[in-house]
């Protein structure tokens, strides 16, 4: 219980941090991790996107290793 509850706290505390630069107008700045997550999502996204397109043009996709 206390390995849980230190965690809960150490959230917590992560939390309360933020909430506190947000008020103080500071803009928000995300960990080399969570940077590298985002990055990854927009990717994704960027790829499905252009999946879509290409299914909607009747054209075959171009992946990373395929030539245009």
């Amino acid at each position: 219980m206390r390995t849980i509850a230190l965690a809960a706290a150490t959230a917590w505390d992560a939390q309360a941090r933020e909430a506190d630069a947000r008020e103080a107008g500071q803009p928000d700045r995300l960990s080399a991790e969570d940077t590298a997550i985002a990055l990854e999502f927009r990717r994704e996204d960027e790829e499905e996107a252009r999946m879509r397109a290409s299914d909607t043009l009747g054209e075959p996709a171009a992946g990373p290793l395929q030539r245009p």
